[in-house]
């Protein structure tokens, strides 16, 4: 069975992106959406492996959605992305229990 990927990015080159280089060279499936708020929804009609989000969104950001995910007590591992991380968001998404804290740039 195929690995499920959810990517939430409110960049849409970002998620287009993330869509060719997993898609290229993995054999995972990956869903995207632009929109944080879509990410509940998106989440009560299916399982996934692996939820990538980007930190800094409007609306809803990457740690509103780490904590949805953990609070929910799903099985997704979540790693997020950023080209604005710093010291504090990281040890704050390393103790709601992230996968992977990555800043880009």
């Amino acid at each position: 069975m195929k690995r499920r990927i959810l990517a939430v990015d409110d960049e849409a080159h970002m998620l287009t992106l993330l869509q060719r280089i997993i898609s290229e060279k993995t054999p995972s499936e990956i869903v995207t959406t632009n929109n944080p708020l879509e990410v509940p929804c998106l989440l009560e009609q299916s399982e996934f492996d692996l939820l990538i989000t980007d930190l800094k969104m409007p609306s809803v950001d990457g740690m509103d959605l780490l904590r949805l995910v953990r609070d929910q007590k799903r099985a997704e591992e979540v790693i997020i992305i950023t080209a604005f991380g710093s010291l504090e968001t990281a040890v704050e998404a390393l103790a709601q229990g992230v996968f992977n804290y990555t800043r880009e740039g």
